[in-house]
């Protein structure tokens, strides 16, 4: 598991900075042994009204209660459609 933040310029013309804004990016893998896969679990927030001059990297540290959430009610119901 671990948090980041990601800075992303918005519209067409991805070079120009002036747009761009930072996200927060939370991901976590799982290895699932028993099919020989791993699945990525990822949640991506943008941060409202700060753009990237604004404001630097990420927060870092604790998992937000919304991940939290996600990775606490992961549920595989179905094996089958790994077959």
């Amino acid at each position: 598991v671990a948090k980041g933040s990601q800075k992303v310029a918005q519209g067409k013309d991805s070079t120009n900075n002036s747009n761009a804004r930072w996200i927060d990016v939370e991901i976590c893998v799982l290895r699932l042994e028993n099919v020989h896969t791993d699945l990525l679990i990822t949640l991506s927030v943008p941060r409202r009204g700060i753009k990237c001059e604004d404001e630097g990297g990420g927060e870092g540290g604790q998992r937000s209660e919304v991940f939290k959430e996600v990775l606490l009610g992961f549920n595989i119901k179905d094996w089958s459609i790994f077959d």
